[in-house]
């Protein structure tokens, strides 16, 4: 069994530890950013900038710059002169120059000076498409993609001449596929107005003929295939070319859904290849097919080499082939990619072996050649987080248990405020393709704000994914749990002893994101529902309803802007009119509204004490900014309400207004967030809250 260690920190520093933090993070960047010694290096100069910046110059021809420190020659100059006119191009600067001296002199240079001639800044008036009747002037405008610049790129794109180039042969591939086979898309030509500050670009088009496909013919060899000419025939609708416009790409893309049609049925030596005929007078196509199907292969045996631990049912049982029947290449290849996925293996590669290699129909048997992966870990966690301080886990894994691709996890873990366990089994195989299967059960003991915690829990759960983006997943859960300690009890709500609160639930969920780890673009939205009741088990009679989503937007490469919402209320059903403070709603943490501490967002009772309510919502914004590498700082805003009724937003409300930085790693963010409750003074030190903590709050 190996062991590797991994390190999982969430972090709520003090306010003095998070300001020497940040402190120091600022430092190590701009010491990095400007260099450790710059003593020895010859000053550069920038005449002439009005709208350009020169951070933006020199970043464009950092490297031209760095020969010129070790070569101070005028090559090194004129190599990046010529990368900073790329950005004043980009701009939208068509006239753009960028010249340069040294000074005193080139023999003996002690400096360097660019002078930027930026002239008119360019914007396209007109963009026209003669002899263009196929398709109108508007759609292929549309196919110009031209950015926009300033901030979020929010000012009109200029005129650059790369957007024009990439414009034409947009428009050169759409007339291509749509069958003018002769088109021919001139090299744009562009004038400018007197003051250069217009644009006209003329992309001229012959379009001449739309080709058509008019005939598939089949120039089949069915040597030991066991096939008729009949048998052949239907691949002229697997084609799907008669009618469709003429590609050059067309006759080898219907050749390869030919193919994979005579693989699907075991023909696995199968050979198709396509050439086309093309009529100029008649702008006609006919599409030849050379097919030789070769023999069809039955299955033998499948036979799984380079097992240790995994079951070979469980491998057979994958690929979902059947003895003696035709070979399903497609069905084959899914379940090869199934076994990939399924973690027990790092690689999987099958071949035929035959058994008899004459006759048209030919027992073969499958060898699939697999390579075991690192099934079991030991994880060992550490950290510190702004509630439970000090915490600590051990984390055990099981990818391969019992040799049949289930998956098995152990976690007990335990901080200055609480301590526990749990354990979860999942099976992706057992009740279906493109459903998991879920077994889960644990005990945590935690001493929230305002109670102590004991709680027993056991899950079984079961997830459907629909597609790549929605899934589904309903299930059980018995839940058990005893409040002690209270700080601020409600007469005759609060329960003794353990209390059960089993429900059923089920939830829809739709994820687009780009990525998990670090979204820059996406909408990830679920909407749940969960029901406890006598009926079911619970001491409790509630339903409980939950929603939200966040969505992300990027503004260019550096630029993110998030948003994000959740809302969950609790009917009760009985006439207690709430619920024990175990089940309570609170708000609060890095996670939550961020100016607050752990669950200390609620109703309070005259003490002072948080209550929790029956109804939380809460949303946040957040504008995400790339400084440098992996470094990005933020700004954000997040408000949350909680109401001790149902259906019901009338109650203690909280905002939290922040900035913090942030450390990209492959696990996720660093952060260090600031956050302000404008409820409080400004001048109040305790206004303000440091997070540290590792992961986006949303």
């Amino acid at each position: 069994m190996g062991a590797r260690m991994t390190r999982s920190i969430v972090v709520a520093a003090s306010s003095r530890a998070a300001g020497l933090v940040i402190a120091l993070l600022i430092s190590a960047w701009l010491f990095r950013a400007e260099g450790a010694d710059d003593g020895d290096k010859l000053p550069v100069a920038y005449e002439g900038l009005h709208h350009v910046g020169k951070s933006e110059l020199a970043a464009a021809a950092r490297r031209e710059l760095q020969d010129f420190q070790r070569h101070p020659t005028e090559a090194a100059l004129a190599d990046a002169a010529y990368s900073m006119e790329a950005v004043l191009r980009e701009q939208g600067f068509a006239h753009g120059r960028v010249d340069f001296r040294l000074l005193p002199s080139q023999a003996e240079p002690k400096s360097a000076v660019f002078v930027i001639k930026e002239g008119a800044r360019a914007y396209l008036q007109r963009l026209y498409f003669p002899g263009a009747a196929h398709f109108t002037q508007r759609r292929l405008r549309g196919m110009l993609k031209a950015q926009g610049i300033g901030l979020f790129d929010l000012q009109n794109a200029p005129y650059r001449k790369h957007d024009i180039d990439s414009c034409a042969g947009a428009v050169e591939m759409a007339y291509l596929l749509d069958g003018y086979y002769r088109v021919h898309v001139a090299k744009p030509v562009v004038s400018f107005s007197n003051d250069l500050r217009g644009a006209f670009a003329v992309v001229p088009i012959e379009e001449g003929k739309r080709f058509i496909i008019t005939k598939v013919e089949l120039d089949p060899d069915l040597t030991d295939s066991g096939m008729r000419v009949p048998d052949i025939k239907p691949v002229k609708e697997v084609a799907e070319l008669i009618g469709k416009p003429y590609y050059v790409r067309s006759p080898s893309l219907a050749a390869a859904k030919i193919r994979a049609w005579l693989l699907d049925r075991g023909h696995l030596d199968t050979e198709v290849a396509a050439h086309a005929e093309i009529d100029d007078v008649t702008a006609t196509v006919t599409v030849i097919f050379s097919i030789k199907p070769g023999p069809e292969y039955v299955l033998g045996e499948v036979l799984p080499v380079g097992l240790d631990r995994t079951k070979p049912g469980f491998v057979r049982r994958r690929l979902g082939l059947t003895h003696g029947k035709a070979i399903d290449r497609d069905r084959l290849d899914r379940g090869v990619r199934l076994l990939n996925r399924s973690g027990a293996f790092s690689s999987v590669r099958w071949e035929k072996r035959v058994q008899d290699p004459h006759g048209d129909s030919r027992v073969a048997d499958v060898v699939l050649t697999l390579k075991e992966a690192r099934a079991r870990s030991l994880e060992f966690e550490a950290g510190f987080g702004s509630y439970e301080l000090l915490r600590g886990g051990i984390r055990y894994r099981d990818r391969n248990l019992f040799g049949q691709g289930r998956y098995w996890e152990v976690h007990p873990t335990v901080s200055m405020k609480s301590y526990g366990g749990d354990s979860h089994l999942r099976d992706d195989y057992l009740v279906g393709a493109n459903n998991v299967l879920d077994l889960g059960g644990g005990y945590l003991f935690r001493r929230e704000p305002t109670f102590d915690r004991s709680t027993y829990t056991a899950t079984i759960s079961l997830e459907h994914r629909f597609d790549a983006k929605w899934s589904t997943k309903g299930g059980y859960t018995y839940e058990t749990s005893r409040a002690s300690n209270i700080s601020a009890p409600l007469p005759g709500v609060e329960q003794s002893g353990y209390v059960s609160s089993a429900r059923i639930f089920d939830g829809l969920r739709f994820d687009c994101r780009d990525s998990v780890v670090m979204p820059t673009t996406g909408v990830l939205a679920s909407v749940g529902l969960a029901y406890s009741s006598p009926y079911v088990g619970s001491d409790l009679n509630f339903v409980e309803y939950s929603g939200g989503a966040a969505g992300f937007l990027s503004f260019g490469p550096r630029v993110v802007f998030g948003l994000d919402g959740r809302y969950t209320t609790r009917q009760v059903l009985d006439s207690a009119g709430t619920l024990p403070i175990q089940e309570r709603l609170t708000l609060g943490g890095e996670n939550s509204v961020r100016s607050y501490d752990q669950g200390e967002l609620s109703p309070r009772d005259t003490a002072g004490h948080a209550t929790g309510g029956l109804t939380a919502a809460m949303a946040s914004a957040e504008l995400r900014l790339q400084m440098r590498g992996h470094f990005w700082t933020a700004v954000f805003y997040d408000i949350g309400e909680v109401d001790e009724e149902t259906w019901h937003l009338d109650g203690t409300v909280g905002q939290g207004i922040g900035t913090g930085i942030r450390y990209q790693l492959p696990v996720g963010p660093v952060r260090l967030d600031v956050a302000y409750d404008p409820k409080r003074k400004a001048r109040d030190f305790g206004a303000y809250l440091f997070l540290f903590a590792v992961g986006f709050s949303f």
